[in-house]
Formats: C-alpha cells, sequence, structure tokens
C-alpha cells in the first residue's frame, strides 16, 4: 500500500504540521527524544516507506494522546501504533482514506 506523508493533520481542532527532515537519526542514535510537544511531527525521509508510515502514526498518535490527556509509556504507545497499523493495511485504505474498490468487490 503506498503511504503518501500528509503536509498536516488535525488533532482535536489543533493543526499538526508534518515535516520530512533528515535530522532524526542522528538525534535518535545520540539518544535524544524525537517527540516534539508543539504541533510538529518530523520523519526523516531516508527510512523505508514501511517504516515511514509506521513512524507517522506513532507520532500522531503521541499528538493524539497529549491533546486528550491520555497517559501512555513509550511501550504503550508503540504497541498501540502498531497495532493501529495493521488495521489500517488490512483495511487496504487509499491515501485518501477511503476502503479500496477492491475491498467492495
Amino acid at each position: 500500500m503506498e503511504f503518501k506523508v500528509p503536509g498536516m493533520i488535525m488533532v482535536g481542532g489543533t493543526l499538526v504540521r508534518v515535516e520530512l527532515t533528515a535530522c532524526i537519526a542522528e538525534r535518535l542514535l545520540n539518544g535524544e527524544s524525537v517527540y516534539q510537544p508543539v504541533p510538529l511531527i518530523r520523519i526523516d525521509p531516508g527510512l523505508s516507506p514501511a517504516l515511514i508510515r509506521r513512524v507517522f502514526i506513532h507520532e500522531a498518535l503521541h499528538h493524539i494522546t497529549n491533546r486528550y490527556h491520555v497517559e501512555l509509556d513509550e511501550s504503550q504507545v508503540a504497541n498501540l501504533s502498531e497495532g493501529i497499523t495493521q488495521v489500517i493495511m488490512q483495511l487496504s485504505l487509499d491515501t485518501e482514506g477511503h476502503i479500496s474498490e477492491k475491498e467492495n468487490e
């Protein structure tokens, strides 16, 4: 499934900007957090398409839990984002969020 990273998403009435930027991998290797408390998601464009999708969903989930005051630790966010990724893949959603025609046949 092709996944196009949106330029922004809406989370609870707040626009969250999404950027593809190459600085993330280096920060992770240095043990730094890449989570942004401001409405911003940064993803390294050098990652595989599957990993970009997983990172996007993971980081979006951080913003959702922050906005709705849901306290999850990092492993819970990782597990939940993995499950959400699997559901989206199983639904064969296209890049506009609609169930694909092959699923309707």
